[in-house]
């Protein structure tokens, strides 16, 4: 299939432009910067990021989530903040019981095209997870990624539009045991009219540090076709995070 040079969008800082090629399909698993500021970056395990800051696995999640948003929006004027509203999704209701989801990071959505430009606000979520043992399959967390999906795809301002190049978007960032996201969660995105990104955490591996510099590595499409309703291709994967301390 062809792409006429119709629309240009520019989706969160991202350029996507329609080009006479077809969709080409990307890796599915995201990679380290292959230098830090002191030494090589490597994939950030759970059990890694436990040791470095020690207390409870929940003291561990909630720095990882810290350390993500602070090395993705470093430079961010005004400061990204950590998100604490709940957004309605009857799937989750329907399926466990909870009507509502509370995403790690909630942003704008910017497009712009011939016709002019456009803000959705509260249509890309970031969800940061330090976890091993799981793909993040819509059911995880009582349904958690099925209620992101389904308010981002059916109720956000993005979702509900039919502007070009509307297509709201959520981010995982997650442990590098997560290697890849699960195929169901990927296709009911698809199905929802949702982008999937995904990223990992990367640190300075050095032995004897009780504190290293960390990044979020470039974060990968993981299903390129849900633009083909916008007739918009992302240019991928997108830039890593700014190396900052951990913990």
């Amino acid at each position: 299939m062809k792409f006429s040079l119709q629309t240009i969008a520019i989706i969160c800082g991202m350029l996507t432009i329609d080009i006479m090629m077809p969709f080409k399909v990307l890796s599915q698993t995201p990679t380290c910067p292959s230098f830090g500021v002191t030494a090589p970056m490597s994939p950030f395990p759970k059990s890694q990021v436990n040791q470095l800051v020690g207390g409870t696995p929940q003291d561990a999640g909630r720095r990882f989530e810290d350390f993500s948003r602070g090395s993705l929006y470093f430079n961010s004027n005004p400061p990204v903040l950590n998100n604490t509203r709940a957004f309605q999704s009857p799937a989750r209701q329907q399926f466990a019981g909870i009507p509502n989801v509370v995403p790690d990071v909630v942003l704008p959505l910017l497009v712009v095209n011939p016709s002019g430009s456009q803000i959705f606000v509260d249509s890309v979520f970031d969800e940061v997870k330090a976890v091993i043992g799981t793909r993040l399959p819509p059911s995880y967390e009582n349904h958690q990624i099925r209620g992101h999906i389904d308010h981002l795809g059916n109720l956000s301002p993005a979702g509900v539009s039919t502007l070009s190049g509307s297509i709201p978007e959520i981010t995982f960032i997650t442990t590098s045991d997560i290697s890849a996201i699960s195929q169901l969660t990927i296709q009911l995105a698809a199905n929802e009219g949702v982008a999937v990104w995904h990223a990992i955490g990367c640190y300075e591996n050095v032995p004897g540090r009780t504190r290293t510099y960390a990044q979020v590595s470039g974060s990968i499409l993981l299903n390129p076709w849900v633009y083909l309703s916008g007739l918009s291709i992302p240019l991928s994967p997108r830039n890593p995070g700014t190396p900052v301390f951990f913990p």
